[in-house]
């Protein structure tokens, strides 16, 4: 099984509460340049035992669009061997007519959304909340610095399989909780 997600990172870092003396308020410089993203589409791996997970990442200062999208794939696709159950969102980019054509024109992919606005049943976003706290309060000069950093992060993320097998419990545990009320509300 894989689970896919996108995300963004710019030049202003997410900031987070901090300690400092008292009297004197941390401050953190930024550039505000907004429109500079550095976008980012993450796989988790889960192998079909469920005892391997491993993660990778595509970074690209473009914008995420079905070209990016067929790309992120298609390394999917040489990563893994055999059947890929892929699990993602139904962002606009991933129901293109070059996308859903590619999918098709690969037997061993079968796709399934995730339902909307549901983002905690996703195990990815946990991994992108991970990396914003690691880079959370820094001030980065330039897209190149950010770039570095976040790959250095994330390089860090997947070296980790007990982080990596967090996620997947995280979105398990949500997705147990949500079924539990759901039982309970069932007319009789």
């Amino acid at each position: 099984m894989v689970f896919e997600d996108e995300s963004g990172f710019c030049l202003v870092s997410p900031l987070r509460y901090t300690w400092s003396r008292r009297g004197r308020t941390p401050r953190t410089r930024t550039r505000i340049e907004h429109q500079k993203r550095l976008n980012a589409l993450g796989f988790l791996i889960v192998s079909p035992t469920g005892r391997r997970i491993r993660a990778f990442t595509k970074l690209t200062r473009r914008r995420v669009n079905g070209d990016v999208v067929l790309s992120a794939l298609r390394r999917l696709l040489r990563e893994v061997s055999g059947p890929i159950v892929l699990v993602w969102d139904n962002a606009p980019f991933h129901t293109q007519r070059k996308v859903q054509n590619f999918i098709e024109q690969h037997g061993r992919m079968q796709v399934f959304n995730f339902p909307t606005y549901a983002p905690e049943l996703n195990p990815v976003e946990y991994m992108w909340a991970n990396a914003n706290a690691k880079i959370a309060n820094m001030a980065f000069r330039d897209m190149a610095q950010l770039d570095a950093r976040l790959r250095r992060v994330l390089r860090g993320i997947a070296a980790c399989p007990r982080l990596l097998r967090g996620f997947i419990d995280a979105a398990r545990t949500h997705c147990e909780r949500n079924a539990r009320k759901l039982v309970r509300r069932r007319p009789q």
